[in-house]
């Protein structure tokens, strides 16, 4: 195990995400992949292929033969989208500045909703401790947890409408001042866990959950923000659902805004 010590400038970090993904296949994935081929041949487990016997495979339950995964076609599965690594729901395009957004709603609902255009929360802040900026206080962990354990704040187990969650941060004494996020609080919070752990945030096709944008509604539509990572389509995912909604692999994450001002 080698230190670093702390007077040593820390190295410079890599900024293009494609560059990263690069990195590891060239650093990382060869190795490790190496070091497992031969781990689990010598278990046993790969045979040589009946229509390429100089290949490695298994034979399935159906009969068909199945080669191994080589690395360039793995490494194929991580490449990022860098033509488009965002995916936007077009109703949320300029709907900060035509006012068609509303922003820390206290209900969903389309005429009445309690919430600011952008225009009316920037204003707000003008008048707070911090113009120009909406601090917010978060959990520590970076992952939503799967499973709410005895003794933690109640109602906010996994898979809970968006509704409901965003009646239990209005109405629960728990969760006094608490509010959900807004599309730019999430996409701040995801670059910032990018760029200090080389991880993204909220996985929900992996070992994460989507998280409800409570603090986006789009009232025309009747739609809350959602957001998260989608592995298939290696994008990040700022989407939106109706707020009776509810799946699995969804969550909130509460959040306290700093410098809050009523009304």
């Amino acid at each position: 195990m080698s230190f670093r010590p702390d007077h040593l400038p820390n190295p410079p970090q890599e900024h293009d995400p494609q560059a990263r993904v690069e990195r590891f296949i060239e650093q990382e994935l060869r190795q490790q992949y190496q070091g497992t081929v031969v781990a689990l041949n010598h278990a046993g487990l790969w045979e040589p292929l009946m229509s390429s016997p100089t290949e490695l495979g298994i034979t399935g339950m159906d009969g068909k033969e199945y080669p191994l995964p080589t690395p360039a076609g793995i490494a194929g599965t991580l490449a990022l989208d860098t033509n488009q690594p965002l995916y936007n729901w077009k109703g949320w395009n300029n709907a900060d500045r035509n006012g068609q957004a509303v922003y820390y709603p206290t209900q969903f609902d389309q005429t009445n909703h309690g919430g600011s255009t952008k225009a009316q929360l920037l204003a707000q802040l003008q008048r707070s401790p911090f113009p120009g900026y909406n601090l917010l206080l978060l959990p520590r962990q970076s992952a939503i947890p799967n499973q709410w354990k005895p003794g933690q704040r109640a109602d906010l187990a996994p898979g809970q409408s968006g509704r409901d969650y965003l009646k239990t941060l209005t109405t629960t004494p728990d969760y006094a001042h608490e509010v959900g996020l807004t599309l730019e609080d999430w996409l701040t919070l995801a670059l910032a866990h990018l760029e200090t752990t080389n991880h993204v945030l909220d996985d929900y096709q992996g070992d994460g959950k989507a998280a409800w944008l409570l603090g986006s509604y789009h009232p025309s539509s009747g739609a809350v923000g959602y957001a998260g990572w989608n592995r298939g389509r290696r994008q990040v995912y700022l989407g939106r659902d109706d707020p009776d909604a509810r799946a699995s692999n969804t969550d909130v994450r509460p959040a306290v805004r700093m410098g809050r001002l009523e009304g």
